[in-house]
């Protein structure tokens, strides 16, 4: 009984060794083809992301040097009264601005007001003009504004740029700027792929007029997202954020790319790669069991017999063709008991 109880002991070790063997390695393989797979993708989604949130961030900082190099100089040069009263003045201050505009791919509209925001002149969209009476008092030399407004033209709630400063001289004698729409910029925020690209000033508003999960209805980023560089989770939803400063970090621009197809994919591989697991498990475990079995099975043969020797009994012999060192046990096995029977032989007689 105790021989049978060391050979199933055996056999189970045997069985666990070669199923160990064989399946480690696949399992390391696995782990290892899902971790290139997520790596892979996730590079590749953050490398599109850093390639458009540059290409929107330095368009943007771009547009916003060239009005605001024209709106500082302006803020020391314009004299509201005279602009107000001295109609070639007002023409030459109107034409200036023309032909900046002129040069412009993105033209924005040209406001001038008075130091008790009345509006003394409003070329192009006059949309936002109640919206700047409001902002204006906020309006500081370091103010980036992105108003929003009832666009008479799109007759819906739009966004808008307002870069404004005001007239200094000596004293505040009026404000003066510019306001772009983000409408003109359409071609910048649509949706590419799974990347979303988003412009925000530093107080996290956002210059958009659509709806987004990544806003709340007064347009100001969600704190998962405004404070987020890489991996959020929202909504349970994946998303990759890539942000940056731009602009002396007046500007901030990112793209949030939704990476759930990446997920969704990644465990479909794991699932896959689960499935193929188990099926070759269970044929290793079989084909392994039979090795296993094969083997302890001509341990026991071997065993009996010695068993059997033990008792006194020599007049047998074993007859094992495994074609391994098994097969050789058995030959020394039966020389062994040739030669003890010869002895015996020898000494009856």
């Amino acid at each position: 009984m105790a021989a049978v109880k060391q050979t199933k002991r055996f056999r189970d070790e045997l069985l666990h060794t070669l199923m160990f063997h064989a399946m480690i390695p696949f399992a390391i393989a696995l782990l290892l083809l899902v971790a290139v797979f997520a790596g892979i993708g996730t590079y590749q989604t953050r490398a599109e992301g850093l390639a458009l949130r540059d290409e929107t961030g330095e368009t943007f900082e771009k547009v916003y040097d060239d009005y605001w190099n024209v709106v500082y100089d302006l803020s020391y040069d314009l004299d509201v009264a005279r602009f107000k009263s001295d109609t070639v003045y007002r023409s030459d201050i109107i034409r200036q601005v023309a032909d900046f505009l002129k040069g412009q791919t993105y033209r924005g509209s040209f406001y001038v007001f008075d130091r008790d925001y009345n509006l003394l002149y409003q070329g192009g969209n006059d949309a936002y003009k109640d919206q700047l009476t409001t902002f204006l008092p906020y309006c500081t030399e370091e103010r980036l504004g992105i108003i929003y407004a009832q666009d008479a033209a799109a007759s819906n709630i739009s966004a808008a740029w307002a870069i404004m400063r005001p007239v200094i001289i000596g004293d505040i004698i009026g404000y003066e700027g510019f306001v772009l729409p983000v409408s003109y910029f359409s071609s910048f925020f649509r949706q590419e792929g799974s990347h979303t690209p988003i412009l925000s000033n530093v107080y996290g508003r956002v210059y958009s007029d659509e709806e987004s999960p990544f806003w709340n209805q007064k347009k100001d980023l969600v704190d998962s997202v405004r404070r987020a560089s890489g991996f959020v989770r929202m909504n349970d939803n994946w998303y990759f954020v890539t942000p940056q400063k731009v602009y002396g970090e007046h500007i901030c621009a990112m793209v949030i790319a939704d990476i759930n197809s990446m997920f969704n994919l990644v465990f479909v591989v794991i699932l896959v790669g689960i499935g193929i697991f188990a099926i070759i498990a269970f044929f290793i475990y079989r084909s392994a069991g039979r090795t296993a079995t094969r083997h302890t099975e001509l341990l026991y043969e071997i065993i009996d017999a010695l068993d059997r020797v033990e008792s006194g009994n020599f007049d047998l012999s074993l007859d094992i063709r495994s074609g391994d060192e098994f097969e050789r046990i058995g030959e020394s096995f039966n020389t062994m008991t040739s030669s003890i029977r010869e002895l015996l032989r020898k000494e009856r007689s």
